[in-house]
């Protein structure tokens, strides 16, 4: 999370949309957002530049907008199954050492 895959990452939009948290993008609009920056927000994250693997604990369903490696909505990263499946088999094989 401290160290985006991406500084930034930049869209386009071919038609009016409208953003999950209200903001509208008129057509033909470039849209750039910073994954890096997001991860480095205290808007977004308590203690933000602290390495706290706790803050996960507890939240089965963490928002794909506020951690963006992953990309959200219709343009889901297909490796994204990929590594919450490498992760399992990770966590179950230590944990059954």
């Amino acid at each position: 999370r401290l160290h985006a895959p991406a500084p930034d990452s930049y869209r386009f939009a071919i038609k009016d949309d409208t953003l999950p948290d209200g903001t509208f993008i008129p057509g033909g609009s470039l849209v750039m957002f910073s994954p890096y920056t997001i991860s480095h927000s205290e808007k977004v994250w308590d203690n933000p530049d602290v390495f706290d693997p706790e803050r996960w604990m507890g939240n089965l369903n963490p928002n794909s907008f506020s951690f963006p490696v992953f990309n959200a909505g219709p343009r889901l990263c297909p490796g994204k199954s990929l590594a919450l499946m490498e992760l399992k088999t990770c966590v179950a094989y230590l944990t059954s050492k």
